[in-house]
């Protein structure tokens, strides 16, 4: 199974800071920003660096 709650996680992109939270439940991390969220299947990363990978998305898209 895995994390049931949110958790806060914090990373880099560009030299700024964004911020969201994220879930890991049954193989699968959602984070979630105040501009939407991103679900994927954990690969062969852990859930926390899923979450930062997911977060700089959001970020290259513009959307943070």
């Amino acid at each position: 199974m895995g994390l049931k709650i949110w958790s806060e996680i914090t990373t880099e992109y560009n030299g700024r800071t964004i911020k969201g939270s994220f879930k890991y439940l049954d193989g699968v991390v959602t984070v979630r920003t105040p501009h939407g969220s991103k679900t994927t299947q954990l690969g062969g990363q852990t859930p926390e660096q899923l979450a930062k990978t997911l977060l700089r998305e959001f970020a290259r898209e513009g959307e943070l």
